[in-house]
C-alpha cells in the first residue's frame, strides 16, 4: 500500500507525535521500574550483610571466649561497626530512591497517562489521542463512502459495457429477424443502459459532494491539528524534563557511596554532570524534526506492507522498512489515507 492525499500530512504528524510520546511513556515506566530494581537489590544486600552479622557474632564468640590471644570485644565490635556503617550507606542510598520525593515515586506519579503538574488546563495524553481518533474516524468516514462509491460506479461501468455488446448483438438479430420479442429484448437493454448512465452519473454527482465535504472537513480541522501537536509538543517537553531531573536525583543518591574512592567520585560525578549538561530544548527540537520528517516520507509514498486489515477505529497493522537491509518496523497506520500499491512488472522483476 502506498500513502497519498497531501492533506493527510497534520493526520500523520500528529500520529507520529502520539507514537514519540507513548514511546517516551514506555521509557519512563521501564525506567521507573528500574530504579526500584536497582532499590530491591539494595535492601537484599542489607539483609545479607545483617545475617553475616548475626552469624559471624554466633561463630566467633564460642572461639573467642575460649582463645585468650584476642580481646573478643574489640575483634566483634570493629567487624560489626563496618558492617552497619556499610548497612546504613545502603540504607541512605535505598531512601534515596524510593522515598516520596525520590525519582521512583515521582516517575510512578506520571505513568499511567496522568497529568505530570497540578495545571488544571494540562490534558491527559490519553484526552489528547481520543480527540485525534474522533477526526480520524470522521474523515475515514468519509474517504471510507467516497471509495464505495468508486467501486459500484466502477462496476456499473463493467455492466454498462456488457450491456452494450449483448445491445449491439441483439440490435443485429432483430435487424434480421423483425420479431416483437427480438425488439422487446432491445429496448429493455436499452432501458438498462439507460438506467445504469443516470445512477453513474448520480454517483458522480454524490462523490463529487463527499470530496468537497472532506476537504471542507480536512480545511476545517487544521486548527484542531496544529493545536493537538502544539499540546504533544508540550507534554512530551515536560516528560523529558521529568525524566531527566530525576536521573539527576538518582545519581546524587550515590554520592555518599563513594568512601572516599577518587575515581568513583569522579565517575558518579561525570554521570551528574552529564545529565545536568543535557538540552531539553534541543532534543524536543530534533525530535520534532524527525516526527515532521516521518510524516512527510509516508506522505511522499512509502511503502506499508498490510497485516491486519482496517479495524473499527480506522487503523490497520503493518510494517515497513528504509532499505532492503534495514530491520522491519511494526505499527498501526490511517487505513483510510493508503490506497492498493500494484507494482510494475519491471519493479516485480527487481523485487
Amino acid at each position: 500500500m502506498a500513502m497519498q492525499k497531501a492533506e493527510a500530512l497534520p493526520f500523520l504528524t500528529v500520529e507520529e507525535a502520539i507514537r514519540r510520546s507513548k514511546q517516551t511513556l514506555r521509557f519512563q515506566e521501564e525506567l521507573s521500574l528500574s530504579i526500584w530494581e536497582r532499590a530491591r537489590i539494595e535492601l537484599v544486600y542489607i539483609r545479607h550483610l545483617k545475617e553475616w552479622m548475626v552469624s559471624t557474632g554466633s561463630k566467633l564468640t564460642p572461639i573467642l571466649e575460649k582463645a585468650k590471644d584476642f580481646t573478643d570485644e574489640i575483634v566483634l565490635k570493629n567487624l560489626v561497626k563496618e558492617a552497619l556503617c556499610t548497612t546504613e550507606v545502603h540504607q541512605n542510598v535505598h531512601n534515596a530512591l524510593m522515598c516520596s520525593g525520590g525519582p521512583y515515586s515521582t516517575l510512578q506519579r506520571g505513568i499511567g497517562l496522568n497529568k505530570i503538574t497540578k495545571s488544571s488546563e494540562e490534558r491527559l495524553l490519553s484526552d489528547i489521542e481520543k480527540e485525534f481518533y474522533m477526526f480520524n474516524r470522521k474523515r475515514v468516514q468519509y474517504e471510507s463512502d467516497i471509495q464505495k462509491k468508486k467501486v459500484s460506479a466502477e462496476k456499473m461501468k463493467s455492466t454498462i459495457i456488457e450491456l452494450e455488446e449483448q445491445l449491439s448483438k441483439r440490435s443485429r438479430i432483430a435487424h434480421v429477424r423483425r420479431s416483437t420479442r427480438s425488439h422487446r429484448k432491445v429496448d429493455n437493454l436499452t432501458n438498462r443502459l439507460s438506467m445504469l448512465r443516470k445512477q453513474i452519473e448520480s454517483e458522480k454527482s454524490i462523490v463529487e459532494k463527499k470530496q468537497d465535504a472532506l476537504s471542507e472537513f480536512m480545511s476545517s480541522i487544521n486548527k484542531d491539528m496544529k493545536k493537538l501537536y502544539i499540546e504533544l509538543t508540550e507534554l512530551q517537553t515536560k516528560r523529558m524534563q521529568l525524566i531527566y531531573s530525576q536521573l539527576k536525583k538518582f545519581g546524587c543518591a550515590f554520592k555518599e557511596f563513594n568512601h572516599g574512592y577518587k575515581k568513583r567520585k569522579t565517575e558518579i560525578g561525570e554521570m551528574i554532570g552529564s545529565f545536568e549538561s543535557i538540552c531539553i530544548e534541543e532534543i524536543i527540537e530534533r525530535s520534532k524534526q524527525d516526527i515532521e520528517a516521518r510524516a512527510n516520507t509516508r506522505k511522499k509514498g512509502q511503502i506499508i506492507k498490510q497485516k491486519v486489515g482496517e479495524n473499527e477505529d480506522g487503523f490497520a497493522y503493518g510494517w515497513v522498512r528504509e532499505n532492503r537491509l534495514a530491520p522491519k518496523q511494526y505499527g498501526w497506520y490511517p487505513a483510510g489515507i493508503v490506497q492498493r500499491y500494484v507494482p510494475s512488472s519491471d519493479s516485480a522483476r527487481k523485487e
